[in-house]
């Protein structure tokens, strides 16, 4: 839903990644991730490659893979 061609590159790979990582890491996005993961999509020239390089480094993040659970650990 956005033309990277004619817009601005950042704001489509940031609304991209805004829709992807909470649902992906079953969190909100703490604070840096989202300018970690627009600077390591826009570092490839070829927009969809680096919208590749994006979703490859969410897919392969430990927050992706583990859901992180807080408490004691102890049942009720």
């Amino acid at each position: 839903g956005c033309d990277v061609a004619g817009g601005s590159r950042e704001a489509c790979l940031g609304a991209f990644i805004d829709r992807l990582v909470p649902r992906a890491f079953r969190r909100p996005l703490e604070a840096g991730e989202r300018d970690a993961l627009v600077a390591l999509g826009t570092s490839d020239p070829e927009p969809w490659a680096g919208a590749d390089l994006v979703v490859r480094a969410v897919l392969e993040s430990p927050s992706f893979i583990f859901k992180t659970e807080t408490g004691s650990g102890r049942p009720a």
